[in-house]
């Protein structure tokens, strides 16, 4: 098991064992990446899905010492994927910081805190989260591309080679799919 951090519900800790962050390409022009921090078992989990940035982050390594805050107000967070006990929740605000890159570990830091949501309706009340954790790059996902746009993605977006990176091209049933790892 690997120990990777912490995620913490109110009072109750978890040692995390799994993580990843990988980024989509959607459209020609936006980034969106996908977080999951997870301890063991299916209970106690966060995961961010497709989660925006006010500003375009196309390389991992670019994502060192950002700041997001978002609240259910202002963002749409209810895309996002919590689980307290079993029981599916929504995020209320959320507020994370990434730490610095690791070239070598292909792999960075995230510290994060918020509340979810209360719900009457079900009982469940209101839940302070923590974490802290390394989070493991999966790579760079472009669908419905090809190999010409994909390599220009990687000239104009990445500014890197092709040469430099590891590119995986498979049929899904979107399309054809590019997967992109590093080393970033």
């Amino acid at each position: 098991m690997n120990d990777l951090g912490n995620l913490k519900f109110n009072s109750t800790q978890f040692n995390v064992e799994e993580t990843h962050i990988y980024g989509i390409l959607e459209g020609s022009n936006t980034m969106t990446w996908d977080v999951g921090i997870f301890p063991p078992g299916e209970e106690n989990y966060i995961m961010l899905n497709s989660f925006s940035l006010h500003k375009q982050i196309f390389n991992p390594k670019l994502l060192s010492a950002y700041k997001i805050f978002a609240n259910n107000k202002m963002d749409d967070l209810y895309g996002h994927t919590v689980y307290v006990d079993g029981n599916e929740r929504f995020l209320e605000n959320i507020n994370v910081e990434f730490g610095d890159w690791d070239s070598e570990g292909q792999k960075i830091s995230i510290i994060g805190k918020g509340l979810i949501m209360n719900e009457e309706e079900l009982n469940l009340p209101e839940v302070e989260f923590t974490f802290e954790t390394d989070l493991v790059f999966k790579g760079l996902n472009i669908f419905e591309t090809t190999i010409t746009e994909t390599e220009k993605f990687i000239q104009d977006k990445l500014k890197m080679s092709k040469n430099e990176l590891e590119i995986i091209y498979e049929d899904v049933p979107s399309g054809f799919r590019a997967l992109i790892n590093g080393p970033f």
